[in-house]
């Protein structure tokens, strides 16, 4: 699980990194190849960002999902100290 985590946040930082000043770079050198038109390579950054976004929201959703999970089996400070204290009675009752 925690490897598929650490995938899933490279795959983030990733995308976060293809930058649209990048993007739009990459797409006018294409045009200037002549590898695709201009309105092509509208069209194309205009899905890149989407795509990014899409990719960003699930990052964020699984991260969200990941730390709620993560909540559940935590035991609070309160918590650890109880057990503590009922640990040490204990101790003290069998000598």
């Amino acid at each position: 699980m925690e490897d598929m985590f650490k995938k899933a946040f490279y795959l983030g930082l990733g995308t976060l990194s293809f930058t649209k000043e990048k993007a739009e770079k990459f797409m006018n050198e294409m045009v200037e190849k002549g590898e695709m038109s201009s309105e092509e390579g509208s069209k194309f950054i205009d899905d890149l960002i989407k795509r990014g976004e899409e990719a960003r929201e699930e990052v964020k959703d699984f991260v969200q999902q990941e730390v709620k999970c993560r909540h559940k089996d935590m035991v609070t400070r309160e918590e650890y100290d109880a057990l503590l204290q009922r640990l040490k009675d204990l101790e003290d009752r069998l000598g």
